[in-house]
């Protein structure tokens, strides 16, 4: 009975892994979706990557209640809902596109341009 209270302990911060993981990706996905059409795309980028980042790290710090096995559940989640949108994404449905921002040059398989 003890185990599956520790279980049932780990499943807070492993849901918190994967909404965090949700947010931080989708974050991503906006962010490059809006720096594509303007200028001074790199302060954008790290203002972003900081936002997102303190965030993650936040919630990690307020999900793992000073227990390191709450951090590895965490980490857990995150990396599941990473391969999540990793997945989505490069299958292009649910609203993850692949169609390239306006402007974009174009690179066939050989790496060059085209």
């Amino acid at each position: 009975m003890m185990i599956w209270n520790e279980i049932g302990l780990l499943l807070f911060p492993f849901g918190v892994g994967i909404a965090c993981a949700a947010f931080y990706f989708g974050g991503l996905r906006w962010t490059l979706q809006r720096v594509a059409t303007r200028s001074g795309a790199a302060k954008y980028l790290l203002l972003s990557f900081l936002i997102r980042s303190v965030i993650v790290l936040a919630a990690f710090y307020l999900a793992a209640n000073g227990r390191w096995q709450h951090v590895l559940a965490s980490m857990a989640g995150f990396l599941l809902g990473r391969t999540v949108m990793l997945y989505r994404a490069r299958r292009g449905g649910a609203g993850w596109e692949r169609a390239a921002p306006a402007g974009a040059l174009e690179v066939n398989e050989r790496g060059t341009q085209s």
